[in-house]
């Protein structure tokens, strides 16, 4: 015979994300962001190290790669980093976004100029992992 109540039963564990997983994301698509900005601004400064533009860019230089660079990675992983680091509700589709574009961005990148950097496999899986780890964290 049992003695034990079902109120007295232990109510099963629910996952709840984390401080840690926020804190840890808000880092890394904080991180993404600033090295935009930064990419952005070697763009701005003539691309040095890079091949010529390609001639299907407007105008001269890379300033259309950096404009992008800073629209298409900047602006999604800076509200990422925004929101996560205040637990707002949707913070982790932000992260799961930014990941993906990132993710997109690289490839584009890679048809467009060709795999010129060994930061784009680096990127290109950095926003795989942010986009698991969104969603991981929402889970």
């Amino acid at each position: 015979m049992s003695t034990s109540s079902p109120a007295l039963t232990p109510a099963p564990r629910t996952r709840r994300p984390g401080r840690t997983g926020r804190i840890a994301l808000a880092v890394a698509t904080g991180f993404m962001a600033v090295q935009a900005v930064y990419g952005a601004s070697l763009l701005f400064a003539g691309g040095e190290g890079l091949p010529d533009p390609p001639a299907f860019l407007p105008g001269e230089g890379w300033w259309p790669g950096a404009v992008s660079l800073l629209l298409l990675v900047g602006v999604p992983m800076t509200i990422a980093c925004v929101m996560q680091a205040r637990a707002m509700p949707r913070a982790d589709d932000a992260t799961i976004a930014a990941g993906l574009i990132l993710v997109g961005w690289i490839v584009v990148q890679v048809v467009l100029i060709g795999l010129v950097w060994f930061l784009q496999p680096l990127c290109f899986v950095i926003g795989l992992v942010l986009a698991v780890a969104g969603w991981w964290h929402r889970r």
